[in-house]
């Protein structure tokens, strides 16, 4: 009995042995995750060409699917896999884990792909986050390491590359098939014109009649943006420098990450978590902004911070400050951030930015208050904290320190949740995890200018928003650093998974914005007649126009948007005129606004006549006392 036991035992080691040849036990669930994602991506791809909806459509889509044919897919790439493993030696032994994170993530790429829907890509991302935490215990840190410097770069570089590429692109079509609005791109357009024409940044469309755009945003750092929009005159030109300012930030980081200790593959990680953070890449997508400038500089002066170059440093505090009346506060906050983190006469640094930085911030902002529209924007913004807009910032600060409790109320609402979701998830909440509280100092603007205002202004705390463009940025610095402090294994795990959660949610939320793309291609000759048929219009004209066209004739001193009050209306609220039509040259109305077809009778009694029209789109009318020049 004891020799059948020693034969049978003799025999199990035997087959143990050949099957940890085959990689097996140690490989399989790894081997089989790995082909069962792949063969599911597949799956989903061949029903998306058949215009089934995956998920809305589950039921016909199971139907579509053959379980025998899956189930042998799946034998025959677990085979190919273990077959490679016996034929290879050790040090090629990563097929596995290389089948596991690349099927993982063309599966969830697949799934989420054109979805726009967040809590899906929250549910898929952290099912790949549970998979990326037991791969990233199979293989060798040694080898993440390894990647050459320049390789990381090349890396970065064409990822930030495709990035710039795809936003740009996109933006573009989205302005060229009629997208963008007056508010708040036809603002810049015609902001940009009055800069490259005489710097004064002076326009009508913003409040109705002229005025600077400083006296309602300072936002001065447009001076440096107008040599390039005096040489290229486009909306093209915006959308594209926006897009490269929101992707710049990634060089700095770069940087940073290198100067923290992050080698090989992190500094890919670190990049890649950047380039695909919502937080910075949505925004972009909402027409144009000052914000869009913040990434850049603000990873700069991290970076100054980083190397202790003191020059940099004030350099990029100035022009931080110079991109919006409340962007001040974030050079204040790195700066007190600085201060308790370095220590001797460096410190000083900290006080010496912070300092002027507080100065400017309350001298501009009393100065829009008193002579520019600083009062209205305070409370739309802070109406939420003050019972006396005319009090300004300070009795703002006055009451949160009255009344503390009202102001952590604010701190997270129904309507917030969702955001803090989506800008702290992908980095899975790094920033907060720390035991150097003086760190929790980059916090504040987080706090303030999205959760704070966005529980009475909406749109601060909603990713799309241009509010998330800077403390975004912030929250990634954050992550980085505190993520720099942890053991080489850990940070790596981390890193792994917050770029795939980055890039699900980016992707799941973007790549239907692609749709711009397949709009513009299709009617090409289409929307390009209606450019053609707008530009007849002459420059110096004075021009009232639908608010999705103001943009497109927005290359004009006198710029106008038409809307209801507009149509001048009776006790019983009947259409009885139009307000002031002979105010205006031209009048540039969408045949698709219901209050179109109300004001053309108008117009017509009052001597208009059809000066030009497009594809049924746009229709142009001219004054009977418009003068043409020769």
């Amino acid at each position: 009995m004891k020799e059948i036991t020693e034969i049978i035992k003799i025999k199990m080691r035997a087959v143990l042995e050949m099957l940890e040849q085959f990689g097996i036990p140690d490989m399989l669930l790894a081997r089989f995750a790995g082909v069962y994602f792949w063969v599911s991506a597949c799956n989903i791809l061949w029903i998306k060409d058949q215009n089934i909806q995956i998920l809305e459509e589950w039921k016909e889509f199971i139907t579509k699917i053959s379980p025998v044919s899956t189930i042998l897919w799946m034998i025959l790439g677990f085979m190919v896999l273990s077959l490679y493993h016996f034929f290879t030696p050790p040090k090629l032994h990563f097929a596995d884990t290389a089948a596991l994170f690349s099927g993982l993530l063309f599966f969830s790429l697949t799934v989420i792909w054109r979805c726009g829907n967040s809590y899906l890509c929250f549910g898929v991302g952290i099912t790949a986050m549970v998979f990326i935490f037991y791969m990233m215990g199979k293989i060798n840190h040694d080898h993440l390491d390894r990647l050459p410097l320049r390789a990381a770069a090349a890396v970065v570089g064409v990822t930030a590359l495709i990035v710039v590429v795809f936003v740009s692109m996109t933006t573009i079509c989205r302005h060229k098939v009629f997208t963008t609005a007056g508010f708040d791109f036809g603002v810049f357009m015609q902001m940009f014109h009055s800069l490259a024409k005489d710097l004064t940044a002076v326009t009508t469309f913003e409040r109705n009649m002229p005025l600077s755009h400083f006296n309602v945003h300072a936002s001065y750092i447009f001076y440096l943006m107008t040599p390039i929009y005096a040489i290229f005159p486009h909306a093209e030109t915006l959308l594209i420098v926006q897009a490269l300012l929101a992707a710049g930030g990634v060089v700095p980081l770069f940087l940073i990450a290198r100067n923290r200790g992050f080698k090989g593959a992190s500094l890919v990680l670190v990049c890649t978590v950047y380039l695909f953070c919502a937080g910075i890449m949505t925004p972009c997508f909402f027409d144009f902004h000052e914000n869009a400038f913040l990434p850049t500089l603000l990873m700069w002066l991290f970076y100054a911070v980083e190397r202790k170059n003191d020059i940099l440093f004030y350099i990029m505090s100035a022009l931080v400050c110079i991109v919006k009346e409340d962007a001040p506060l974030y050079v204040i906050c790195i700066s007190l951030f600085l201060f308790f983190e370095e220590k001797g006469r460096r410190r000083l640094h900290g006080l010496l930015a912070a300092v002027p930085s507080f100065l400017y911030f309350a001298i501009i902002n009393n100065w829009l208050m008193e002579h520019g529209d600083g009062q209205m924007m305070s409370s739309t913004r802070l109406g939420i904290l003050t019972t006396n807009p005319e009090a300004g910032f300070a009795g703002i600060a006055a009451n949160v320190l009255t009344h503390p409790a009202y102001f952590f109320s604010l701190l997270i609402t129904e309507e917030s949740v969702l955001f803090v979701l989506q800008s702290l998830l992908p980095l899975l909440f790094l920033p907060m995890i720390t035991k150097k509280i003086h760190r929790f100092w980059l916090l504040v603007p987080y706090v303030i200018m999205n959760l704070v205002i966005g529980a009475d202004y909406p749109a601060a705390a909603q990713i799309g928003y241009q509010y998330s463009f800077g403390t975004t940025c912030v929250l990634v610095y954050m992550a980085v650093i505190n993520c720099a402090d942890m053991e080489r294994e850990k940070r790596n795990t981390i890193l792994s998974a917050c770029a795939v959660l980055s890039m699900l949610l980016s992707v799941g939320l973007l790549s239907d914005k692609y749709q711009y793309v397949e709009r513009y291609r299709e009617k090409p000759e289409y929307y390009r007649n209606i450019e053609t048929c707008l530009d007849a219009i002459p420059e110096d004209a004075c021009v009232i126009a639908d608010s999705w066209i103001v943009p497109h004739v927005a290359d004009r001193d006198e710029l106008y948007q038409f809307d209801i009050s507009d149509i001048g209306l009776d006790k019983n609220k009947n259409p009885v005129g139009l307000v002031n039509p002979r105010g205006y040259d031209f009048f540039v109305l969408n045949r698709n606004n219901k209050h179109t077809k109300t004001a053309i009778p108008f117009l017509e009694a009052e001597g208009f006549t059809v000066y030009a029209e497009a594809e049924g789109y746009v229709v142009i009318y001219v004054n009977p006392d418009y003068t043409f020049a020769d």
